[in-house]
């Protein structure tokens, strides 16, 4: 059994990098009914009773009152939500509903941004509501850059920073317009920063690590782990220690994401010494407010294989996630009750643990990742068959080095020839179906041996990464 940490806080966040298959936006940062509920606050208007709420999963706000006679109709609500980013290709996404009795044209939404221990800026940016049908679900989404931000100041209580929008995010809050008139009454289901072009939802590494609000280390990884430069050096042996478990990671994440189509990624290299046949990467759900069986968290463990890497490089590992993927799943540490026991995550932590066996674990990771895809259309799938196979195969080598024929169904090079790039996706993707393309080598199958040597073509390899 595996031992686990836990605290529950409010941190939403993820980290650049890349992925072969199309994607759903990555969530950057998130501010929602359960993140407020954790740690909220309301300042004037909002302050007053009915002025604002959470029920139903949902930000209640109906601001119809000037509680101090000053500045019109205004308040606001907020959060501290953490995360590091550019704001280059972010965008602000605010999922609501409009009630019948709105009558406020717009409202705001505000980051605040630290440059420094006492320094730091926040960027008020304007949502109109004057199209929004009343009564249905929407998305409302604007570039943070273009039209960018209608106001912005000093943070409270802090001097000026540099003004540009390079984000150390501390704060995400809801406000109504300064010195408005009209009544706003919307219900919000969430405010989010995403990355359209970033499948990444989430990440361990020693970038994430140095900025988390609670990280940590336990057990043998206390003195057995160094977290420096750009990988986590590890050298831990259960055996020495009276504590036979370790562990480093971080608590505090608050990121939804269904697991279908999500996996789990790490890349790392062993050590000289590494006797240990496994290592652990632990992913905590939180499911609710822990009043009940299922309303509970748990923490899903997933046992990687240290067989799975080398000494001589980095090299990646993916395993697609989904219930029933993980080893195992426990009660989350500090919790009564337990979650439903499906991966339908609200992420609340990433740790990599030492594994059950007594060996030393002696490894570099670089990165663990959480990435997500969503397929459209399957990559390789040239004769729209339903399946990478035979058919696939033969369209490509039929029609080497012409014009392609046929719609190169998902594959982002679009290249203007049936050339290696086509061929590569049939052959990484051979016998998928409806399931998301991780990329990585693949050795083909016999016969697709046989009919590359008799066309005189040959697979290029890539270092999956």
């Amino acid at each position: 059994m595996f031992r686990t940490k836990q605290l529950v806080a409010t941190l939403g966040f993820a980290v650049a990098g890349s992925w072969a298959v199309s994607a759903r936006a990555a969530d950057l940062a998130v501010f929602n009914a359960d993140q407020f509920d954790l740690n909220g606050f309301t300042f004037l208007d909002f302050s007053e009773p009915g002025a604002f709420g959470t029920s139903g999963g949902l930000i209640n706000i109906d601001i119809a009152t000037d509680s101090d006679g000053v500045n019109g109709l205004f308040g606001g609500a907020g959060s501290d939500v953490f995360a590091d980013f550019d704001s280059v290709g972010k965008a602000l996404e605010v999922t609501l509903r409009v009630d019948p009795l709105n009558a406020a044209p717009d409202f705001r939404v505000v980051l605040g941004d630290t440059d420094g221990p006492i320094n730091g800026d926040e960027f008020q940016f304007s949502f109109d509501l004057s199209g929004v049908a009343p009564g249905e679900f929407v998305t409302l989404s604007q570039d943070l850059l273009n039209p960018g931000p209608v106001f912005s100041q000093a943070q409270d209580g802090k001097l000026p920073g540099d003004n540009l929008q390079n984000f150390g995010l501390t704060q995400i809050q809801i406000q109504s317009a300064f010195g408005g008139t009209d009544r706003l009454k919307i219900d919000v289901e969430s405010v989010k920063i995403v990355d359209p072009d970033n499948p990444l939802i989430a990440a361990l590494n020693t970038d994430t690590f140095a900025s988390a609000s609670q990280p940590f280390t336990f057990g043998t990884f206390t003195a057995g782990a160094d977290a420096s430069g750009d990988s986590f050096v590890i050298n831990a042996d259960p055996t020495t220690a009276e504590n036979p478990d370790g562990g480093i990671g971080f608590n505090g994440l608050n990121i939804d994401f269904d697991a279908s189509g999500a996996a789990l990624q790490v890349e790392a290299k062993l050590l000289p010494g590494n006797t240990a046949e496994d290592f652990v990467v632990l992913l905590g759900d939180n499911d609710g407010d822990d009043s009940g069986p299922g309303l509970g968290s748990e923490d899903f463990i997933f046992g990687i294989g240290t067989d799975n890497f080398n000494a001589d490089e980095f090299t990646t590992f993916t395993l697609p996630l989904g219930s029933g993927s993980e080893s195992e799943f426990v009660t989350t540490f500090g919790f009564t009750n337990g979650g439903d026991g499906l991966q339908n995550f609200d992420l609340s932590q990433i740790q990599i643990q030492a594994g059950d066996d007594a060996g030393l674990l002696g490894i570099e990771i670089a990165n663990v990742a959480i990435i997500e895809a969503l397929v459209s259309g399957i990559v390789g799938d040239y004769d729209d068959s339903g399946q990478v196979e035979q058919g696939d195969l033969n369209l490509v080598l039929n029609n080497w080095g012409a014009a392609a024929p046929f719609d190169p169904n998902g594959d982002p090079f679009e290249t203007p020839n049936v050339d290696q790039e086509e061929l590569n996706r049939v052959l990484n993707n051979w016998g998928s179906t409806t399931a998301p393309s991780f990329e990585g080598a693949a050795v083909p199958e016999p016969a697709m041996a046989a009919a590359l040597v008799a066309a005189g073509l040959t697979l290029r390899r890539r270092r999956s990464a």
